[in-house]
């Protein structure tokens, strides 16, 4: 990494004298300097209509000799584009597949905490001047104090100086838990601030905004999904990325808003957690489970 960053200051002309006598002694050098050679001594042939007037063996010859140096120039271009492309800082991209979770630091110490099923970009070469992170699915944030720092989702935008807060981004579904701090929440034309204990959430039925005693970290972390006026497909996505089952339902309504929670331990003690509050029956075939009203066999 310390090579590409040496080599990009030289191409940008940031290099000190002193950096610029160091770096001239090193491979790299020698090799960009060369594909410079290349491009110094290449001459365009001069066209002249007359020497066109041939026979066809000798076209074919005129011709290959005519595209000759095109080709040494676009060997030279595509090597050039080449350097150029892998010397280009590339965004980090973590993940995490169902039945897994991930933690991690960035750059400035905060830390990251991923559930399942989620997807988390950032760029370390920019991260000095711009704390930002890309984030699709679920993830707790510990924030070093600093400046802004910002979390961006499809639905919408969280924004904090140092803090700690959850934040869930999955399909029609938008939620952040404040636990530390202050944030600041934007989704599309509306903004809000949340203070320690609150939370706000957009649903396809609307936004919901509540204040609760809340534990100092997400209790996901400790093993257990909870939810609060949630479509019950929501749900059962989250059922299925904890245990990495595929569910299907007959005659079930999807939308009707669920609260309580499941614990991530005991598969039927958890499937028992969703279903008994709407009697709703299910059956269990490996990692296929359909989900049915009991007075529909």
């Amino acid at each position: 990494m310390e090579e590409k960053s040496t080599i990009l200051k030289y191409l940008n002309g940031e290099m000190t004298e002193k950096e610029l006598e160091a770096f001239k002694q090193t491979s790299e050098y020698r090799f960009i300097s060369s594909l410079d050679e290349e491009l110094d001594n290449f001459k365009a042939p001069e066209y002249n209509p007359g020497d066109f007037q041939f026979d066809k063996a000798e076209k074919k010859k005129s011709i290959v000799r005519f595209l000759k140096p095109a080709l040494q120039i676009a060997a030279v271009f595509l090597i050039v584009s080449s350097v150029v492309f892998y010397l280009m800082p590339r965004p980090t991209l973590l993940s995490t597949s169902n039945n897994e979770t991930l933690s991690f630091n960035l750059p400035d110490n905060s830390r990251v905490f991923m559930n399942a099923g989620t997807q988390i970009k950032y760029s370390k070469s920019d991260w000095d001047s711009e704390r930002l992170v890309d984030l699709s699915g679920e993830a707790f944030f510990e924030v070093e104090k600093g400046q802004k720092f910002t979390v961006q989702t499809e639905i919408g935008n969280v924004t904090v100086l140092g803090t700690s807060f959850n934040v869930t981004n999955r399909q029609d579904y938008f939620r952040v838990d404040c636990y530390e701090g202050k944030v600041l929440v934007e989704s599309g034309n509306q903004e809000i601030t949340l203070l320690p204990g609150e939370t706000a959430q957009w649903t396809i039925s609307g936004f919901n905004n509540w204040k609760e005693i809340l534990n100092v970290s997400p209790e996901w972390l400790k093993g257990k999904s909870t939810f609060r006026s949630t479509p019950y497909h929501l749900v059962l996505d989250e059922f299925e990325r904890q245990f990495d089952v595929s569910l299907r339902t007959k005659k079930i309504n999807k939308e009707r808003l669920f609260t309580g929670s499941f614990d991530h331990e005991h598969m039927e003690a958890a499937l028992r957690s969703i279903t008994v509050p709407f009697n709703i029956s299910y059956s269990i075939e490996g990692k296929k489970i359909l989900l049915f009203k009991q007075d529909s066999n």
